[in-house]
């Protein structure tokens, strides 16, 4: 576990993006506690508190154009994100998102993620069908997630809202449904970037 931590943590130290948080260092006060992770305060915290923050005023649209190029950067090197929903977007002093909660290289592309059941079922309504039947990870799972946290970004209401139960979830998305904008705002049928993000799914 430590070596592949101590590996983890090095890709992580090496990512210089402008949408990526970056990490200074790892510190531990108890042998028998996990380390903690050094970086930038954050300002605002995740991007659901920034909504809150400047509910009238808030660019949507740069919110998640900037998730989609942190995502492709983190991609050209061959990271995988795996984790990626509202509360791993970060937004700075200076209204820019960084992307965090993210650990995994591309030696795991298309792997396996050894993956506890609460983080499983915590992350259901962003994560994509291949990845909740077999919690198979790729680029295209990531794009996906990207997907359903733009569609909480614009519209402020999770995915698959009509589902009241993880249960519910899991049975919504492994049948293959899709949310509609009916089910959000009518008025983004009407917008290009309804139809990208349909593109993600």
């Amino acid at each position: 576990y430590f070596k592949r931590f101590t590996r983890q943590m090095n890709i992580m130290r090496s990512l210089r993006h402008p949408n990526i948080l970056p990490l200074f260092g790892v510190c531990r006060f108890e042998a028998d506690l996990p380390p903690y992770l050094i970086s930038p305060w954050m300002k605002y915290g995740d991007v659901r508190n920034y909504l809150k923050e400047f509910p009238g005023t808030a660019d949507k649209l740069k919110l998640i154009h900037e998730v989609a190029i942190g995502l492709q950067y983190i991609h050209s090197l061959g990271i995988l994100h795996g984790n990626l929903n509202p509360t791993n977007v970060l937004v700075n002093i200076d209204h820019r998102v960084r992307l965090t909660g993210f650990s995994l290289s591309k030696e795991l592309q298309g792997e396996t993620k050894n993956t506890n059941s609460n983080d499983h079922t915590q992350c259901l309504r962003w994560w994509s069908p291949e990845t909740i039947r077999s919690k198979t990870l790729s680029e295209q799972s990531d794009v996906w997630s990207w997907g359903m946290t733009a569609l909480e970004i614009l519209s402020g209401e999770y995915p698959y809202k009509q589902a009241d139960s993880r249960l519910e979830v899991f049975d919504l998305v492994l049948k293959g449904e899709i949310p509609g904008p009916e089910q959000y705002h009518p008025q983004m049928a009407k917008e290009r970037i309804w139809t990208l993000i349909q593109e993600c799914w």
